[in-house]
């Protein structure tokens, strides 16, 4: 019979949570900082689909004037802010989590991790 794995620690779920919340808000800020390239590069792809393509700066003073001017580049980026930030946060609570069960509790990290980071 094989033995059944301890249970993660308080100390080690705590660890994960705060690993969890940097994630997220890691995630999310990028997400939001990033979001009016991908409204930029999804309407320049859909443009080019349809024979419609326009050079970058016409296809900017496009969606500023569709909407409510520059603040048009984040529409929809609630759900996307949310979905990344909380699958960062999902990522990162599960690796601590996976690290510390790799470590055996004992706090350092066996030889085979590092090894298979560094594809060895």
């Amino acid at each position: 019979k094989g033995m059944a794995a301890a249970p993660p620690s308080h100390s080690r779920i705590a660890d994960a949570a705060r690993s969890a919340a940097a994630g997220s808000v890691a995630g999310a800020s990028v997400s939001a900082v990033l979001q009016p390239f991908d409204t930029l590069r999804t309407r320049l792809q859909a443009d080019a689909t349809t024979g419609t393509a326009r050079p970058v700066g016409a296809t900017l003073r496009a969606i500023a004037a569709e909407g409510h001017g520059v603040s048009s580049l984040w529409r929809g980026s609630t759900a996307t802010v949310l979905r990344v930030g909380g699958g960062a946060g999902l990522h990162f609570f599960s690796l601590q989590l996976l690290r510390g069960a790799a470590a055996g509790g004992s706090g350092q990290r066996p030889q085979w991790v590092g090894d298979a980071a560094m594809g060895g």
